[in-house]
């Protein structure tokens, strides 16, 4: 029986298969019992999504690291929807603007011709207690929508920079999720959940 709690696994720039190097024991296992998985590119190659594929349906956007199979395959933009909420889903190497943010939202000023719907409900998720580190300081822990918001979009979600976004800004929720496999220049690897329930949608950072 489907609940009013539901869980979206996210994460971005992946870049695998590298070396030995796989996706996080700890992902795989807090994205156990989401009702899908959003991947904001630089897959570099879909079948390095294989474990993910076996936990949830997995929606991707192709990055400017990606193979042409992902391109071909999942386009460069999404427009999704999920219990009531809009969601678009790039990868934020286009568009316009000085930064990433500013260019993924670039990219959903407008309404599409139509959303995705995301259908795939589940019984309660699971409680994720001590699920990570503390986040680094300056970095986000999360945020939240009380409710959906005027205009096309309540949450852009993004990748590109590898740099953590977890915040409302004009009243829409914008997320990157950073790196769980190459955090670069970030003090730690992470990913994200998106979480909705009778209080609206929050969203978590995971650092690893």
């Amino acid at each position: 029986m489907s609940s009013d709690r539901g869980r979206l696994g996210v994460l971005s720039d992946t870049h695998l298969p590298k070396g030995e190097h796989g996706l996080p024991a700890l992902l795989l296992r807090a994205f156990a019992g989401v009702e899908a998985i959003l991947h904001g590119g630089d897959v570099v190659r879909l079948g390095a999504l294989e474990p993910l594929m076996a936990l949830a349906p997995v929606y991707v956007v192709g990055g400017n690291n990606d193979d042409e199979e992902v391109g071909a395959r999942c386009g460069y933009r999404r427009a999704l929807v999920w219990r009531g909420w809009r969601i678009g889903l790039v990868h934020g190497d286009t568009g316009y603007g000085r930064t990433t943010p500013a260019r993924a939202r670039s990219v959903f000023r407008k309404a599409p011709p139509r959303y995705e719907s995301i259908e795939a409900p589940r019984p309660d998720p699971p409680v994720l207690a001590d699920l990570g580190v503390a986040a680094p300081p300056g970095r986000p822990r999360g945020a939240h929508l009380a409710a959906p918001v005027p205009g096309p979009f309540d949450v852009i979600v993004f990748g590109h920079s590898h740099i953590p976004v977890c915040h409302i800004e004009d009243g829409l929720l914008l997320l990157n999720p950073g790196s769980p496999t190459e955090r670069r220049q970030e003090p730690r690897a992470s990913f994200a959940l998106l979480e909705t329930g009778e209080d609206g949608l929050s969203a978590r950072m995971v650092y690893l």
